[in-house]
């Protein structure tokens, strides 16, 4: 009996001693800040390092292995992955989960850390308007209760490039600004939100049929082009009036004018005819012919006189005056001396004809 207790005490004196000796691993969570954590959103990366619970410095153990949702890491000074912080990656959950992070090594107890696993609510992306090129788009960010969700990033992308970007406001609505198009285009529609899981919407914007879309350097082609064709006919319309006035005035020079006709008499643009207002605001009445010559007059007064510009005209070339006393003549000038240097020009080139 003696030696069956002393193979017993041989055999089991190393457990006993390990036993003993064993120590405690102190699991740690942190996350991208190394701040200590115990919850985690799902699909999001977090931290882990271990150390001796006895260890005051807390200072990270290697050679070491940890186990997290069925997988398991080996934490080596050679892997710097894994040390001394050792990264994980939180599982998608269908609700709000518990999780447990075991760390193994030889002399130590298990380490055991629990974290919480929080569930992130679907972004839902609706489209209140129709997607039309050149036009704004209207979007409505709700969860998937169907709450609106504020502060919602929302991006809009063609061809693999961020073509706008907005955020959704406390109703949970943007509003995109869709580029013109001059023919059809895919979009992606991104809403993303921190700890809410990102949303997608694919369409197509349809280039307008109703309406012929020009590339954009035609237009200021265009408009040079209406520019410069408008001032060319400025030019020809002002040569043509400038040709115009030179042939007529070559043809009043020409004409020889005929005083044998009654009515107005027209001597380089002189009309006499009654002025608008009267003389001291009441008429002149005169019973006496008024000479007719340099009265010392206002270029602005007017006069009365029973003998009228026709009479004069018909004294000079011999015919019968008729006396007007309706007619007015202005005091601005000499009309007889001037109508008397056109009869002596007249007179002579007549008599140049003659010869």
């Amino acid at each position: 009996m003696f030696r069956t207790l002393l193979f017993l005490i041989i055999v089991l004196l190393p457990t006993l001693a390990s036993l003993v000796e064993a120590k405690e691993l102190q699991v740690w969570a942190v996350d991208r800040n190394f701040m200590l954590i115990d919850e985690v959103y799902e699909g999001e990366e977090f931290g882990v390092y271990v150390t001796d619970a006895d260890d005051p410095r807390h200072y990270p153990l290697a050679n070491l292995t940890i186990e997290f949702n069925g997988e398991e890491f080996y934490v080596s000074e050679d892997n710097p992955s894994t040390f001394p912080i050792c990264y994980l990656q939180a599982p998608e959950v269908a609700e709000n989960k518990i999780m447990k992070i075991v760390a193994k090594k030889e002399g130590y107890e298990d380490g055991i850390r629990e974290i919480m696993i929080i569930n992130k609510k679907k972004l839902l992306i609706n489209l209140l308007s129709s997607v039309k090129s050149g036009e704004k788009l209207n979007v409505l960010v709700e969860d998937e209760n169907g709450e609106a969700v504020p502060g919602v990033n929302v991006k809009l992308v063609m061809d693999g490039k961020e073509v706008y970007s907005t955020y959704t406001n406390k109703y949970g609505l943007a509003s995109l600004s869709i580029p013109e198009v001059e023919e059809n285009k895919k979009f992606l529609i991104v809403a993303s939100k921190a700890n809410y899981k990102s949303a997608k919407v694919e369409g197509e914007i349809k280039c307008s049929s109703s309406a012929f879309h020009l590339p954009s350097y035609v237009l200021p082609v265009l408009g040079i082009i209406g520019i410069a064709i408008f001032i060319f006919a400025g030019v020809i319309k002002y040569v043509k009036r400038e040709g115009e006035f030179s042939e007529k005035e070559e043809h009043e020079v020409r004409k020889v004018p005929d005083f044998t006709q009654r009515g107005d008499i027209k001597i380089e643009e002189i009309v006499v005819r009654k002025p608008e207002k009267h003389v001291n605001s009441k008429p002149i009445k005169s019973h006496r012919p008024c000479k007719i010559g340099k009265t010392g007059m206002g270029p602005e007064e007017w006069i009365l006189g029973e003998d009228s510009i026709i009479a004069k005209i018909d004294e000079k070339i011999g015919g019968k005056a008729k006396v007007d006393t309706s007619q007015w003549l202005t005091g601005k000038e000499d009309i007889i001396e001037k109508i008397d240097r056109k009869l002596k020009a007249y007179d002579k080139r007549r008599k140049q004809d003659i010869t």
